[in-house]
């Protein structure tokens, strides 16, 4: 009996592009605490000092950094609203994810967001009292006017964030909301966010 014929050798291994998924999270960012930015949003591990410069102008700031707390969850969750506000707050609680930076901000930018919150605060306010004093005394024009102030008064709410997460997982923050000089300072992310 003849022994087989011998296989031919095997194609040499092709070495592929790893595919990355949207909002892949980069793994080493969390070891080496690396920043990037895609356009507006800064890409940032947990636990990260960001350096001393303001996040919305890009100047120096001396004073200390300012330890920060965001909480993001899907914002198809909202949806849940519609149906019922307790059940709402009670699922957003449970699946909401949590990330803490340390930031700068100059005094400037601190003063107009104290504006902004006092400026929210107060149309907030005002706009619910128009409405129910208007609604009481039969003045339509008083509650519509406090329908106004409130919804600018959220609007101001809205506003007076110096950054705001579009995203949260296990290890990483993306963030909306630095200026544009203080983005262009780390270098581009090495995947698409979207």
């Amino acid at each position: 009996m003849s022994d087989p014929a011998p296989l031919p050798p095997l194609p040499p291994a092709l070495t592929l592009p790893a595919q990355t998924l949207q909002y892949a999270t980069p793994v080493g960012a969390a070891a080496d605490n690396a920043v990037w930015c895609d356009g507006t949003t800064l890409i940032v591990p947990h636990g990260t000092t960001l350096p001393p410069y303001c996040v919305k102008c890009n100047a120096p700031v001396e004073e200390p950094p300012v330890k920060r707390t965001y909480r993001w969850h899907n914002p198809l969750l909202y949806l849940i609203i519609l149906f019922n506000l307790i059940i709402y707050a009670i699922v957003a609680l449970i699946v909401r994810k949590k990330g803490r930076i340390q930031i700068h901000v100059c005094r400037h930018h601190v003063q107009r967001q104290w504006i902004a919150i006092l400026l929210a605060l107060v149309l907030t306010l005002g706009g619910l009292a128009l409405l129910i004093g208007g609604g009481a005394n039969d003045k339509p024009i008083l509650a519509v006017t406090g329908i106004v102030a409130f919804i600018l008064g959220i609007v101001a709410a809205f506003v007076s964030r110096m950054l705001y997460p579009t995203k949260i997982d296990e290890h990483v923050l993306w963030l909306k909301g630095a200026g544009p000089e203080f983005c262009a300072q780390f270098p581009p992310a090495p995947w698409t966010v979207r």
